[in-house]
């Protein structure tokens, strides 16, 4: 769920089995909320090249100019766990600990896109109030490793219907029986290989030394998941040997 603080509606992105993510948008208020299914202006960006044609949600990392607008010739970065941490956060106000990236930081436009770009100063701001004194690492890492599940995962799921819809329709025609055929399987495999090494972080760049005990958002997010029986969680963070 996304909010731009001064917008007049909600933006809510949820997973489906058939579908990949269908987008959302909220808009009124009091007790006649108006719930908009989106097709064309949110997989413009979320269903075309920068998803490589999957609905999905994405982050990106781009150099905003003092207005906070996306300088495009300078490039953009779409953000997964693979991301060098000096590319990513761009346009994003980033506190919790000290690292080289693009967070905070505001260009001018060049001829050949931008600037080395300067120090936002959050005193500019005038007339919107923030629920925190600023925004949490660990809830940013967070967000960039996900929207790139959800990707894969919406990309299993449709990869997975069009392969079983395949073997359906060759079944029919050669007068088949068998369950699964072996290039089903391996259509299925390719796919699947894909969403279990990236969700055992495989390639993940290297990460700033984070303190979680100082993360409020650590601190909420550590212990919400289920557990096995050894304790283990999915929801158990870990950075630089640190755990909260």
């Amino acid at each position: 769920m996304g909010w731009v603080p001064g917008g007049d509606f909600l933006e809510v992105t949820a997973s489906s089995p058939t579908t990949g993510n269908n987008f959302y948008s909220i808009s009124g208020s009091g007790n006649n909320p108006v719930l908009n299914k989106e097709t064309h202006r949110c997989l413009r960006c979320h269903g075309g090249s920068f998803t490589r044609d999957i609905p999905s949600p994405l982050v990106r990392s781009v150099f905003p100019d003092s207005n906070g607008q996306p300088i495009f010739k300078a490039g953009t970065t779409i953000v997964d766990h693979t991301t060098p941490m000096k590319d990513r956060q761009g346009g994003w106000f980033v506190t919790g600990t000290k690292s080289k990236n693009r967070g905070n930081l505001v260009y001018q436009e060049t001829e050949r896109g931008a600037d080395q770009g300067r120090i936002f100063d959050m005193s500019d701001i005038r007339n919107i109030d923030y629920p925190g004194e600023g925004s949490d690492r660990v809830a940013l890492l967070i967000l960039e490793h996900q929207s790139e599940l959800h990707r894969l995962l919406a990309h299993l799921s449709l990869q997975t219907q069009t392969a079983l819809y395949s073997q359906r329709k060759f079944d029919e025609l050669l007068g088949r029986t068998e369950r699964l055929s072996d290039s089903t399987k391996r259509q299925i495999k390719s796919v699947g290989d894909k969403v279990l090494r990236y969700m055992f972080f495989k390639d993940e760049a290297e990460l700033p030394r984070i303190y979680l005990k100082y993360s409020p958002y650590a601190q909420y997010f550590n212990g919400n998941g289920p557990k096995d029986s050894k304790g283990r969680s999915l929801y158990d963070l870990r950075m630089a040997g640190q755990m909260v």
